[in-house]
């Protein structure tokens, strides 16, 4: 365990055994060695920052208060915005950039570069949070106020919802998928009842 001093907004696995975390009021992203309880870089922003997501390559971060995303080269530590992405959380998946914005309840993707490929408002979706992408490309939703994990195909063309409040699922917010076991995990911020749910998927 290691203390960061300051409350994270989202975090995400990089490669080997290092995370990054956004640090949404202090205007940085660090990145943690998780075996070594070491913190490897600090990433310096000059905004408030919210989702997270890696390919290894690069970070994909959220601004929160704009509607732009970073892309952050962790090789050169070169960067580069894109402008017209507003997004609360960021799933990156060979090259696409994949978000939720709960406020305009939309679920959109990006090519890396900044073409818009979908935007959707979907009914089965209220206040959508948390997004993770798995191996196959289809795309994971929480969504918050009504209470469902929502599955969308890689294209946004078909959804439906798998997981509800019949299920336990209650106010589902951060999302991941462990890849390898094929297990998708979800927290809960249920105010007093904190916690998480896993899923074989």
């Amino acid at each position: 365990m290691m203390a960061l001093n300051q409350i994270p907004y989202d975090m995400c696995f990089v490669k080997d055994y290092t995370v990054a975390v956004t640090l949404s009021r202090v205007h940085k992203v660090v990145l943690v060695d998780v075996e070594k309880h070491k913190l490897i870089q600090d990433i310096e922003l000059s905004y408030e920052c919210f989702g997270v997501s890696s390919d290894g390559e690069v970070l994909v971060i959220s601004h929160a208060m704009e509607a732009q995303v970073l892309v952050y080269n962790l090789k050169d530590m070169s960067s580069n915005i894109l402008e017209g992405i507003d997004a609360n959380r960021v799933s990156l998946f060979e090259g696409i950039i994949y978000g939720t914005n709960r406020w305009n309840n939309t679920v959109f993707s990006f090519r890396i570069t900044g073409e818009l490929l979908w935007t959707l408002n979907l009914k089965d979706i209220s206040s959508p949070e948390g997004i993770a992408v798995h191996t196959n490309g289809l795309v994971y939703i929480s969504s918050y106020d009504n209470n469902r994990i929502v599955v969308l195909s890689s294209d946004g063309k078909t959804s439906r919802t798998i997981l509800c409040e019949e299920d336990g699922i209650k106010d589902p917010f951060a999302m991941g998928i462990n890849r390898e076991t094929g297990t998708l995990l979800c927290s809960s911020f249920t105010k007093g009842k904190e916690g998480a749910f896993a899923f074989k998927i």
